[in-house]
């Protein structure tokens, strides 16, 4: 899925961004819902083809981390970036501490009822991302 990203990210960046001229924040809103909808696909997934497509719909999720901090940049005096940075660094070092046993609870609680429940969980942390960005 990491290909994918690459993909994505690099088809964004170069097209939409340079070329296009999309701003940061609709670049992260793309971002966002590409990731969204990918999730989405993946949680109610009823075949195996239907699993193996969300990558696709996912392939511009990438771009977000670097939006983010392109606005950053933009926001932050030049003394005070890399602070933020390591704000971002040590953010994206906690998430796995937090979600991880989230994940764990949920996917073993609603296994029978929904298997993809979990990935319904990644929606619901992923849509506070469209407010940052909107």
């Amino acid at each position: 899925m990491e290909y994918y990203h690459g993909l994505g990210t690099l088809f964004a960046i170069s097209v939409f961004s340079r070329k296009l001229k999309v701003d940061d924040a609709v670049l992260g809103i793309i971002s966002t819902v590409s990731k969204i909808c990918g999730t989405l696909m993946l949680a109610f997934a009823r075949n195996d083809f239907e699993a193996y497509m969300s990558p696709l719909l996912e392939i511009l999720n990438g771009t977000s981390a670097i939006a983010l901090r392109s606005i950053a940049s933009k926001l932050v005096s030049y003394q005070e970036l890399g602070k933020v940075y390591s704000l971002f660094g040590v953010a994206e070092t906690l998430m796995p501490l937090v979600f991880v046993p989230l994940y764990s609870r949920v996917y073993i609680t609603s296994l029978r009822v929904l298997p993809g429940a979990i990935f319904l969980v990644s929606v619901l942390a992923t849509i506070p991302a469209l407010g940052i960005f909107g």
